[in-house]
């Protein structure tokens, strides 16, 4: 296992974490242990606080207003309801185009036997 940044990874990330937001992830963390995934994220946080590299904080945009918790309620509520009645208005012409073809058929039944 790799115990820390590479001086190559620690160059190219001074560039560039002042021109895009920087999210380190683990690559294979399902093949860690609890113990060993903990450790090796500690080590490449301190690496990065040491080189003063910054990274994006997830939780800095987490917490909402309360107008945006309105806001996103609300689109959620006209999704919701757009989602329904195209679904709706999908099953309707779906069921018509079904009606009318049977209403075909049996009338080209009914003539075949008269």
């Amino acid at each position: 296992m790799i115990n820390s940044l590479k001086a190559l990874d620690i160059d190219f990330l001074k560039r560039l974490h002042e021109r895009v937001n920087i999210i380190p992830v683990i690559a294979k963390a399902d093949t860690l242990s609890e113990e060993e995934k903990n450790a090796f994220k500690k080590r490449i946080l301190e690496d990065l606080e040491f080189h003063k590299i910054n990274v994006y904080n997830i939780e800095s945009e987490v917490d909402d207003d309360a107008e945006t918790k309105k806001r996103d309620s609300d689109l959620r509520v006209c999704f919701f309801l757009f989602f329904f009645f195209s679904f709706y208005f999908f099953l309707t012409i779906v069921l018509l185009r079904f009606l009318s073809g049977c209403h075909a058929l049996c009338c080209c039944w009914l003539r075949q036997r008269v």
